[in-house]
């Protein structure tokens, strides 16, 4: 298994742009200075009225694929 930390502040224009099929995915970098892209769709259950913000876990497998992703 392969943990990446790392920090989401989108705001309320960037999330609508999810919703309006603009944007799929975000792009950021880990703790370790990583860049990492995962889909938009994988970070829907964190959306609050002000938009997506917090530091995160993400889990993936041997093969980097998802297996998890759970704000810390």
């Amino acid at each position: 298994m392969n943990e990446y930390r790392f920090h989401v502040q989108l705001g309320v224009p960037d999330v609508l742009s999810y919703y309006q099929g603009k944007a799929r995915h975000v792009r950021t970098l880990d703790q370790n200075g990583m860049v990492l892209q995962l889909p938009l769709a994988k970070l829907q259950p964190f959306i609050t009225p002000g938009g997506i913000h917090g530091d995160f876990l993400l889990v993936c497998d041997s093969e980097n694929k998802f297996v998890s992703i759970d704000r810390i």
